[in-house]
C-alpha cells in the first residue's frame, strides 16, 4: 500500500483559530488544536459541542477552504494561513466524541511561511533527539 504522507509529522498541540470561507454569510471562528504539524500542513482536533457540531457538516465537504490564526508557541508571533481540508476522520473508537481532520497550508505570505517553517523545523531538531 502507498502512503500518502510526503513529509514527517511532529506532535505538538498548538491553539488556534480556524474559520470556514464561503460557507456563512457571517464568519463563524472556532477554537481548535493541532494533533500534529508538517512543513506543509496540520491535523486538528475538534471536541463535538454547539459550536464545532455547525462546522462539522461543511468540514466533510470536498477541500473546504479554511482561514487560520496559529500563536506559534514559545514565541510571541502569529502565523496566519489559508488551507484546505484534505481529509477527516469523523469518529474513532477511542474518542468518539472527537472530530478530526489534516489541513493543507496552502497559502500564507512570505513572513508566516518563514516562521511557519522555522517552527516545525525546530520540531524535527527536537523529535530527532528524542526519538530512538
Amino acid at each position: 500500500m502507498a502512503q500518502r504522507r510526503k513529509l514527517e509529522r511532529f506532535e505538538e498541540s498548538i491553539s488556534l483559530n480556524m474559520r470556514l470561507l464561503g460557507v456563512f454569510t457571517r464568519p463563524l471562528t472556532v477554537n481548535v488544536r493541532t494533533r500534529n504539524v508538517s512543513f506543509e500542513g496540520l491535523s486538528i482536533e475538534l471536541i463535538e459541542g454547539e459550536e464545532s457540531s455547525t462546522l462539522i457538516p461543511h468540514l466533510v465537504l470536498d477541500k473546504q477552504a479554511v482561514e487560520l490564526d496559529i500563536v506559534l508557541p514559545g514565541k510571541d508571533q502569529r502565523v496566519r494561513a489559508l488551507g484546505k481540508v484534505m481529509w477527516h476522520n469523523p469518529r474513532s473508537r477511542r474518542t468518539a466524541d472527537h472530530f478530526k481532520t489534516g489541513i493543507f497550508l496552502e497559502q500564507m505570505e512570505p513572513e508566516d511561511r518563514n516562521a511557519w517553517e522555522e517552527f516545525v523545523g525546530d520540531l524535527a531538531v527536537f523529535w530527532s533527539a528524542i526519538r530512538p
